[in-house]
């Protein structure tokens, strides 16, 4: 059994110490076979910021994008990024990171170093059915009700003329 916590993929960026950054992962399943098969950790200097993350419980499905943004300093001037499986998943021993964005923001409150989540988000990648169903049965409805003033215009304009 590996040892829990231990991230199996690290990045050591050179960061500027006098410098808020905003870190920005991306996150997308595209490994996993079925749902709840991927469980991970990502760490931001030595920080687990995101413990446990089950993609496919938060998106609800399988290869569908996922972000999250934190911000963090380094007063050693590194910024470390990890990312690995979760301790608590013994039987699925990977982890992914598809994407990772690295922003320097201005630092003037100079606050500590703890990193500090500041939102995520999904990105489906198709529309609900839910929405596709309303849209269609709205546009379909819409069509024939005009339809049915156009019959009702032409039918009042042709019993004008024959009565005359």
């Amino acid at each position: 059994m590996r040892k829990a916590d231990v991230p199996n993929t690290t990045w050591v960026l050179s960061v500027d110490p006098n410098f808020l950054y905003l870190v920005r992962v991306h996150f997308c399943d595209i490994v996993s076979k079925a749902l709840n098969s991927l469980a991970l950790n990502f760490y931001l200097n030595s920080d687990n910021v995101l413990r446990t993350l089950n993609l496919s419980s938060i998106t609800g499905n399988l290869r569908v994008p996922y972000y999250q943004d934190f911000v963090s300093n380094s007063s050693a001037g590194t910024l470390t990024v990890s990312v690995g499986p979760d301790s608590m998943a013994a039987d699925i021993a990977k982890a992914i990171l598809n994407g990772l964005e690295v922003f320097e923001i201005r630092n003037e409150s100079r606050s500590s170093g703890v990193p500090i989540s500041v939102g995520n988000n999904t990105h489906p990648s198709s529309p609900s059915k839910k929405n596709n169903i309303g849209i269609i049965v709205g546009s379909s409805v819409g069509a024939v009700a005009f339809m049915a003033i156009i019959g009702l215009v032409y039918c009042g304009l042709a019993f004008r003329r024959y009565s005359v």
